[in-house]
């Protein structure tokens, strides 16, 4: 779990970071374009993905059951993220290339890894279920 906790400050820390340059970028622009609303949106995002990833690593730390169930979450919304995007690549594919062959393989691919990524961390309970205290015999 060390591992996952690294990789989870490091993604926080590059949230954070994304998040003070668009800030920046929104003090840059001195009109209320679209741009300018995009970019508040942007930020807003960074800021709540960099929380979101602060909270993972003190469930994480802390052992708590609650950041095992949300890991199934996050591995759906990998899921659908990859799936809008390499779906919307695949669907620019010229029509005689067959581009339902691309996104049947992108469809394919995305369930074998979600069920791969799904076992795995269903193993990985027993890191947050914590033990009972040893009974004392004499009672």
């Amino acid at each position: 779990m060390r591992a996952l906790k690294t990789i989870y400050v490091l993604f926080g820390l590059w949230f954070f970071a994304s998040a003070v340059l668009s800030l920046r970028a929104i003090h840059a622009a001195h009109s209320h374009t679209a741009g300018t609303s995009y970019a508040v949106f942007r930020t807003m995002s960074l800021i709540v993905a960099s929380a979101f990833c602060g909270v993972a690593v003190y469930g994480i730390h802390k052992k708590a059951l609650i950041a095992w169930k949300i890991g199934f979450s996050v591995i759906a919304a990998a899921l659908l993220a990859f799936l809008i995007s390499a779906l919307s690549a695949a669907a620019k594919i010229p029509s005689n290339d067959h581009p339902g062959v691309a996104a049947a393989a992108v469809i394919v691919t995305a369930a074998a890894l979600a069920l791969f990524w799904s076992f795995w961390w269903k193993k990985q309970k027993s890191y947050f279920v914590k033990s009972a205290p040893p009974k004392d015999p004499h009672k």
